[in-house]
């Protein structure tokens, strides 16, 4: 099943844009590869595409106040997560330290 298809399954009662969520699908996608170290961006790795579909429904949902650390009750004081992919970080540093582009030697 496509990253763009599970996010959709998981947002199914919201209603979602699709070109939104596609867009967003785009940007986790490419923030992974930068957080990971991959040069590859025509093949998105398929072991990191749970943490991509979470991610995308994290920024779909954040438009509704989902990541928020801390909101006062007489004003109006809300701030978020920064880093939606801090979370993650365990995993991508696992996945970087055995999967990154590395450098190939090849005998002539």
């Amino acid at each position: 099943m496509e990253i763009i298809d599970r996010v959709l399954l998981r947002l199914q009662d919201d209603e979602p844009d699709k070109e939104l969520v596609d867009e967003l699908v785009q940007t986790a996608k490419d923030r992974i590869l930068l957080r990971v170290g991959s040069t590859d961006t025509k093949q998105f790795p398929e072991s990191l595409e749970t943490i991509a579909v979470e991610v995308t429904v994290k920024a779909w949902r954040r438009q509704y106040f989902e990541g928020i650390t801390s909101e006062g009750v007489d004003s109006i004081n809300t701030s978020f997560v920064q880093d939606i992919l801090a979370e993650y970080a365990t995993e991508l540093d696992m996945w970087k330290s055995t999967n990154v582009d590395k450098p190939k030697v090849r005998f002539l």
